[in-house]
């Protein structure tokens, strides 16, 4: 089997899931009941209310102005309207979405896991580190230094605030009884758990995922990797280009047919 059918195989079996994911209906998914932790503050007329992330920076802007965007209580106000948004569990993309990312999942779940902060905003269900990807993409589109959080089992993020660094976690949804600090000082003053009162898990379970954090680099484009690879499976799945691939492969296999029939009639008659 030449390359050139193998190619052609490929490109076939890209235009058929193409085609098919076409025909194939979203799978419908609940937005009307919290199916994340008990203790959530997950309220579905925000899910249907804040569809694009562009939408919660408008409604924080109409509400503070643009000027209050280097406050605690502009970003206070963007963190209840994320944590009410999703409920949490991870936001997959289905075979109509991107059949090429959905089939990889099979393969690895979290390869279909969505990374891309306007997509994650089509589900009523994020992760942790989907949660975080929209606030740090809200920090970024309004001007706000960032930087990611990654526990053992547990992702988060903080921004630059005001001259200081705030811890935020829209997950979990901790309660910081209206003084949001940063991770460091927290720690520092063994008042990490206090702030974790309010949620109802096993004491184990939670210290095991909130160990070892580690801070990633400021304004990093978290998950760029996966986003890069979801980016080439919508291009792959492009119907322009898969057709001019096909049109392209089909005839490159038969002018190179056509040339070795040729070849093989010379060496006949010169035999």
């Amino acid at each position: 089997m030449n390359l050139r059918f193998v190619a052609f195989l490929f490109i076939l079996f890209l235009c058929v899931c193409s085609i098919v994911s076409h025909f194939v209906p979203n799978p419908s998914e609940d937005y009307k009941h919290n199916k994340g932790y008990s203790w959530e503050e997950y309220d579905s007329s925000y899910f249907l209310k804040f569809q694009t992330v562009q939408s919660i920076i408008d409604s924080a802007d109409s509400h503070f102005g643009s000027t209050g965007r280097n406050t605690i209580a502009y970003y206070d106000y963007v963190s209840e309207i994320v944590r009410k948004r999703f409920y949490h569990g991870y936001s997959y993309y289905s075979f109509s979405e991107n059949p090429l990312a959905f089939l990889s999942g099979k393969i690895g779940s979290s390869v279909s896991a969505i990374v891309a902060p306007s997509d994650i905003m089509k589900h009523p269900m994020a992760a942790c580190s989907q949660q975080s990807l929209v606030m740090m993409d809200i920090f970024r589109r309004t001007g706000i230094d960032y930087r990611k959080i990654g526990f053992t089992g547990h992702f988060a993020a903080e921004a630059f605030i005001n001259g200081k660094w705030e811890y935020f976690d829209t997950n979990m949804e901790p309660n910081f009884q209206n003084r949001r600090e940063s991770l460091h000082d927290l720690l520092a003053t063994n008042r990490f758990d206090s702030i974790y009162s309010n949620i109802r898990m096993n004491s184990s379970v939670f210290h095991k995922a909130t160990s070892h954090p580690q801070y990633g680099k400021i304004n990093k484009q978290e998950g760029l990797r996966i986003l890069c690879f979801h980016r080439v499976c919508f291009l792959l799945e492009s119907r322009i280009l898969l057709l001019t691939l096909l049109f392209l492969s089909i005839l490159s296999m038969v002018r190179f047919s056509t040339l070795r029939e040729l070849l093989s009639r010379n060496k006949e008659e010169f035999a």
